[in-house]
């Protein structure tokens, strides 16, 4: 993923045996559309989060592992480019 630069959607859909998000995803600086759907076995560690505050758009749909809480919270805290949000998540 580091080596696309320039890539400004990205879309991960129904990846069962990805176990978490590209490490390299933090070198795609002009990512502005992010689409994460059924990735039930994907986690994201806080120091990962800085990807999802250049967003325009996020769209997370039964992703239920992705972010803990806490993490989730200060990345839309931070996410000043944000202007559409859509969430899917099965929090307990």
């Amino acid at each position: 993923v580091g080596q696309i630069h320039n890539l400004h959607h990205l879309h991960i859909e129904e990846c069962n045996s990805l176990q978490s998000l590209p490490k390299s995803m933090h070198h795609l600086k002009r990512l502005k559309i992010l689409h994460l759907i059924d990735l039930d076995n994907v986690e994201i560690c806080p120091q990962d989060v800085s990807v999802f505050r250049r967003l325009k758009v996020l769209c997370i749909s039964n992703c239920d592992k992705l972010f803990p809480l806490q993490a989730f919270c200060q990345m839309l805290r931070d996410s000043v480019e944000l202007r559409s949000l859509r969430l899917d998540l099965d929090v307990e």
